[in-house]
């Protein structure tokens, strides 16, 4: 699927990146390591104002708990100075948070102001700038935008490390030929 928002303004997009298996199977699996693999480019910035827009994200953390966290960018105290940004980080594994000094950084899941999360693998995004009670400060709608940019999203895990061979070491090599049996020399 391609996703192609650039300063959108209006468009609203409800998209999953990853499915409910996917999920399922990255709180269950006893991984060592993991990152996402991705051209997405996303970037959601708030000024003036409040929408009902969204990202649904997965702590990666091995030690922590994986169940899904909503990010929204909150104005609660309807200040018109409120500006704050949330993007994605160019390696593609962190999100970032910041601009002024009146923001909603470390507020609902959302990263410190000018601090990286940790890896987090985007579940869901709902972008939707007019949504259900969305407001904006009298002409200041248009300062508010989201792009959302790509083509694939994977989730990449680590199962294990293996050590490092030492002493004799068993080569295992076969063929697609079903009639010939594996053969088996030392090494090493």
């Amino acid at each position: 699927m391609d996703w192609v928002a650039v300063d959108e303004r209006r468009l609203r997009i409800q998209t999953a990146l990853l499915d409910d298996d996917d999920i399922a199977a990255l709180q269950v699996l006893p991984y060592t390591d993991h990152c996402a693999l991705t051209d997405v480019r996303l970037r959601i910035t708030v000024r003036a104002g409040w929408s009902p827009s969204y990202v649904v994200l997965i702590d990666g953390a091995p030690s922590r708990n994986r169940e899904p966290r909503i990010v929204s960018v909150r104005n609660a105290r309807g200040d018109c100075r409120f500006n704050t940004s949330l993007t994605l980080s160019a390696d593609k594994q962190r999100f970032l948070c910041g601009v002024s000094a009146s923001n909603s950084c470390g507020m609902r899941n959302v990263p410190a102001r000018r601090r990286q999360s940790d890896t987090w693998f985007i579940k869901y995004v709902s972008m939707d700038l007019y949504g259900p009670d969305h407001w904006y400060c009298s002409g200041r709608e248009q300062l508010n935008g989201y792009t959302f940019t790509g083509s694939y999203y994977y989730a990449y895990v680590k199962m294990a490390s293996c050590p490092l061979p030492t002493g004799l070491s068993l080569i295992i090599t076969s063929t697609s030929d079903a009639n010939q049996k594996p053969s088996y020399k030392e090494c090493c």
